[in-house]
């Protein structure tokens, strides 16, 4: 039960960053590369204090040794590894729109 109102309590505080943000500058992309870094904190806080599930598992097989190495893939990782590419795509999507394909230009979502 807990657990589901850390997870509740994290994506409250994210949409009310974004919605802060958004209505101080008016801007979407700044409320979106500030909920991006707040969220960094919140997965970050949330795999420290154990607030985390494995998902799956990478399995690396090394056959000249006879050995499997297991990889964990767990729900925090996954988290930053979005946010992150989120966060990057949003900050460089202005100085790569001109030189993207016509499909992707016109996206508007990021501005």
């Amino acid at each position: 039960m807990i657990d589901a109102l850390v997870v509740v309590g994290m994506l409250f505080s994210l949409i009310l960053v974004f919605s802060l943000v958004y209505y101080k500058t008016g801007s979407v992309r700044y409320g979106a590369i500030v909920m991006l870094v707040i969220g960094h904190f919140w997965a970050i806080i949330l795999h420290v204090y154990g607030y985390d599930v494995t998902l799956f598992y990478f399995l690396v097989i090394l056959k000249q040794r006879g050995e499997v190495i297991r990889i964990p893939v767990t729900a925090d990782s996954l988290i930053l590894e979005s946010f992150f590419v989120s966060l990057v795509i949003s900050l460089v999507f202005p100085y790569i729109e001109d030189k993207l394909p016509e499909p992707l230009r016109r996206l508007e979502m990021v501005r």
